[in-house]
């Protein structure tokens, strides 16, 4: 427990994380492993639409483009509407355009799906 007069944690019990952070380092976690997961494979997917290894690089690097791009927007808009409501409505934004990626039927539906997905990420 806390001493309240020196702010000093007492023997016995460790401090409790909030759950806010609980939250934060899940979240992050979800989205490294799916980063990690996604960026090495999506090349070779890629290159099932018969695209040349360049075209297959663009899909990986539009991601980083658009976060580029769009991260200054990405925090006005946290200035406007609240981190919160940007946090999830980001998170949800890389979590659906990344699933559509599985089933996009052509090389530009993954492009456009990644560079969403991009702008998502910045949020």
């Amino acid at each position: 427990m806390m001493n309240a007069r020196s702010g000093e944690v007492e023997h016995g019990e460790a401090p409790k994380i909030p759950r806010e952070i609980w939250v934060m380092v899940t979240a992050a976690f979800i989205i490294a492993l799916g980063y990690g997961l996604i960026a090495p494979l999506l090349p070779q997917f890629v290159v099932s639409f018969d695209v040349s290894m360049a075209a297959a690089g663009l899909v990986v690097s539009i991601f980083a483009a658009s976060r580029l791009i769009f991260a200054p927007m990405s925090g006005s808009l946290v200035d406007r509407v609240g981190s919160r409501r940007v946090y999830l409505i980001g998170l949800m934004t890389v979590a659906v355009t990344t699933g559509l990626v599985s089933i996009a039927q052509s090389y530009w539906h993954i492009v456009a799906l990644r560079a969403l997905a991009g702008i998502g990420s910045t949020m």
